[in-house]
């Protein structure tokens, strides 16, 4: 198992951001296909994403008892200007309602989420390969995010548990904008 931190190939400017030693892959557009070339499971955490120790240790656990599963631990996502619509924060993972023509946004109250960003995620390497074979189709056009989520939902499992102990911080958010 790797621990890969993904960085944008250019950081936006006036954007918060991690520095730490972990293993970088850049990449263009959010495209993830790098991680395929690794040949082994992924704990992947993104660019602006931070996470304790301890918190790191409980989630590798929890993705070594599962191994071929994926495993997604939540990231609160604060409004911002790119995300228009938000008023409060949200968490990284959804589910479909009834129907698959509409979604929610998860809460602790649920085990397991239906599409999920890649903020922080177990992904085995079994898993990164069989997409590998369908990217570039229909089925999936591209390597981002919701898309592996996505094939995930409709061609592997409906269900990702979601590691509701672990909730590394996305540091999106303008702490100059912090109400002390």
């Amino acid at each position: 198992m790797q621990l890969i931190r993904s960085f944008p190939a250019v950081i936006p400017p006036e954007r918060n951001y991690v520095i730490d030693d972990a293993r970088r892959i850049y990449n263009h557009d959010h495209d993830y296909r790098e991680l395929i070339e690794l040949h082994d499971d992924v704990i992947h955490i993104d660019w602006d994403t931070a996470v304790s120790r301890e918190a790191l240790e409980s989630f590798a656990k929890q993705a070594r008892s599962d191994p071929e599963r994926v495993l997604v631990a939540p990231v609160l996502v604060y409004p911002s200007p790119k995300r228009t619509g938000l008023s409060t924060p949200v968490w990284n993972v959804r589910r479909y309602l009834p129907g698959d023509a509409a979604m929610r946004y998860c809460t602790p109250e649920d085990a397991a989420a239906h599409l999920f960003g890649f903020g922080m995620v177990y992904l085995p390497a079994s898993l990164l390969w069989a997409f590998g074979q369908v990217l570039g189709t229909p089925v999936a056009p591209r390597f981002g995010d919701m898309e592996f989520a996505a094939w995930h939902y409709r061609h592997v499992r409906a269900e990702a548990p979601i590691a509701w102990d672990c909730t590394p911080v996305h540091v999106h958010y303008r702490i100059s904008e912090v109400i002390l």
